[in-house]
């Protein structure tokens, strides 16, 4: 073993030597390839076990390298993770929220659940100060977006935009709300491509 990776260490075309190696590299990788190659002498590398002795310092630290990077990508991961659910939310409110296309009634995005979906997006995105002024606080929107996405049974108080109603509703229940008109939306949108289909 000491000779094979004295050969990879010193390159193709040269002569192994270990004063070679100790040009290109650390001392002290020059004297473990040394100790290495006098395995059968005083002091030399016997087994596995005091080359794994020799390398525990440069072992320890490149595993806890390899678990810092790891932890760096698991927090990149989440992040991701969280921006692809919060993007597919948004999606799914801007497709339901006031659609005006010819197959859809005027008022459809005025009754029902469609209603409550809209109060939700005016009440997320919509809101303003005391004097009036929009509030631009992305830290709320993406808070309010998280809580929806769980489903949480926390009650929010929506308002009309004339202030002349106002619902007491949970998360969960807007969630439930989201998801049935978008399926119907992607029911309608898929019986109306197969009647394209099979009318050409």
């Amino acid at each position: 073993m000491g000779r094979l990776l004295l050969a990879l260490a010193c390159g193709p075309g040269a002569v192994p030597s270990l004063e070679l190696c100790a040009m290109q590299f650390s001392p002290e990788l020059t004297r473990t390839l040394g100790t290495m190659l006098e395995a059968g002498a005083p002091g030399g590398v016997q087994d596995v076990r005091q080359l794994s002795g020799l390398l525990a310092e440069h072992m320890w630290r490149e595993l806890d390298a390899a678990h810092s990077y790891n932890d760096v990508l698991q927090h990149d991961l989440s992040l991701e993770l969280e921006n692809g659910r919060l993007m597919r939310l948004m999606v799914k409110l801007g497709m339901i929220c006031e659609r005006m296309d010819q197959a859809t009634d005027p008022s459809w995005s005025e009754t029902g659940d469609r209603y409550l979906i809209k109060l939700f997006r005016d009440w997320v995105f919509h809101r303003t100060t005391d004097t009036g002024a929009p509030e631009m606080d992305w830290g709320y929107v993406v808070e309010a977006l998280n809580k929806l996405d769980a489903g949480l049974p926390e009650k929010i108080l929506l308002m009309s935009r004339d202030e002349m109603s106002m619902l007491m509703v949970s998360y969960r229940d807007i969630k439930k709300c989201v998801e049935q008109v978008y399926n119907e939306l992607m029911s309608r949108a898929a019986i109306d491509a197969n009647r394209r289909l099979y009318s050409t």
